[in-house]
């Protein structure tokens, strides 16, 4: 007896285009008698206000550590790999010449163009690599320096922004890539960035790289020596046509590793009336609690959801908060719902944790998944809020050892609902996975 696989795990649209935009369905690999699930644990976030002591151990509800699939009787079947279509593979451009990175990658993608992945190198350089699932010729021919004259202290950020039109109704993909400056004078430890575009998807497949459109340009004129290693998430709307309007949302952390702070940038872009708003403080951790590395940010209905990885001694929780702007103004931190509201919440996910998360967020069956890495190997977890469903490991049987934070798309309308999780390993390569259908991917 066969069974469709129901996975049970994560969910996002990326942060650009309409809600619930999606091309129609693929039809998915049948399983021998199993039926994947999602047993439900326990915990709602536990609010955190600036000045408050961080919630006591019994607070944060425990949370089983199990994704659990289950045969058509009803019987249990611990195989954590039933959500994934495949086992992880290698990352490479057209040409198989790879790049030894460093840090973790960035992670953005384009309902015209497929997938952006920005990593960095040992020379502290920024690479990107369009790419596709499937095609005769899905990888855009190398991995190209983005920004030849620049290095970096961070790892990279990526978003998506208007499109481009290249010739008479031919539209690409444009993104943002931002990163904390390498410089020998004034420029060091600032936050720049620069909007580039996709290459043009042929009937033979991608035969050019993404390129910049304009030169990395400082997002203000602040220092960060400590902080400042930027995340960034997108809205786009194209109810205007395909340059529409929306923005683009840069979040860090100060030096003191406790406050966090966001720039917002009205859509499109290139615009000259596009400059990046002052800076915007938001929420300050308890004392004694410092957030490692960088936020992660994604898009949800209302408001932009951010999530921090924070350490106090041994401790380690997720923290979360949101942002909230509209038409491309100048924004606020904010409740969930977008009222103003300068307020941390520690996600009840228990654990080890480490490096940093990543968020993704699917509109169509309205839920969140959190990514992040455990030794060696990435996990993830999803609902609505976070917290409330098993941790498990992506496809734990390759045997992929990693050592960095993932990144990670969802619910865009050219994946048909998949989702694309990337992580370097031990061996400074890049490997990705794909999720069977968001069809069978629920809350």
């Amino acid at each position: 007896m066969t069974a469709h696989v129901t996975t049970r795990t994560i969910t996002k649209r990326t942060g650009f285009g309409r809600p619930g935009r999606r091309a129609a369905t693929k039809s998915i690999r049948a399983a021998a008698g199993m039926v994947c699930l999602v047993a439900v644990g326990c915990g709602l976030p536990v609010e955190v206000a600036p000045g408050e002591g961080e919630p006591a151990e019994g607070e944060v509800g425990a949370i089983s550590e199990a994704l659990r699939c289950y045969d058509t009787n009803g019987n249990p079947v611990d195989d954590p790999n039933c959500p994934w279509r495949n086992g992880w593979s290698r990352l490479l451009p057209y040409n198989n010449q790879d790049i030894s990175h460093r840090m973790a990658p960035a992670l953005c993608a384009s309902d015209t163009g497929g997938w952006l992945t920005v990593s960095i190198d040992t020379t502290n350089r920024y690479h990107v690599l369009q790419w596709l699932s499937v095609g005769s010729q899905p990888r855009s021919p190398s991995w190209a320096v983005y920004g030849q004259y620049r290095t970096w202290h961070s790892k990279p950020a990526c978003a998506m922004r208007e499109k481009i039109e290249i010739d008479d109704d031919v539209w690409v993909g444009g993104f943002v890539i931002a990163g904390k400056l390498r410089s020998n004078d004034a420029d060091n430890n600032k936050i720049f960035a620069s909007p580039g575009r996709m290459a043009l998807v042929t009937s033979v497949g991608l035969t050019d790289n993404p390129v910049y459109e304009q030169a990395f340009q400082a997002v203000s004129n602040d220092v960060y020596t400590t902080g400042g290693h930027p995340a960034m998430s997108s809205y786009f709307d194209e109810l205007d046509g395909p340059e529409g309007s929306g923005a683009v949302v840069l979040t860090f952390m100060g030096d003191d590793l406790r406050t966090i702070y966001a720039h917002t940038r009205k859509l499109p872009y290139t615009d000259p009336e596009s400059v990046w708003s002052p800076r915007i403080k938001g929420p300050t951790l308890p004392s004694g609690w410092e957030v490692v590395g960088a936020p992660t940010i994604t898009r949800l209905p209302m408001t932009f959801h951010i999530v921090v990885h924070a350490r106090k001694g041994p401790l380690s929780l997720l923290f979360e908060t949101h942002f909230f702007v509209h038409g491309g103004i100048i924004g606020h931190f904010s409740s969930g719902i977008g009222s103003p509201e300068s307020k941390w919440k520690v996600v009840p996910i228990l654990g080890t944790i480490d490096g940093e998360p990543w968020l993704t967020y699917e509109s169509s069956n309205v839920g969140e998944t959190v990514y992040f890495r455990r030794g060696t190997e990435i996990v993830h977890t999803s609902g609505f809020p976070l917290g409330v469903n098993p941790v498990a490991a992506v496809r734990p049987d390759t045997g992929i050892a990693f050592d960095s934070a993932p990144a990670a798309t969802a619910g865009l309308a050219f994946d048909q609902g998949t989702h694309i999780v990337i992580g370097r390993t031990t061996s400074n390569r890049l490997y990705w996975i794909e999720s069977n259908s968001s069809t069978w991917v629920g809350p």
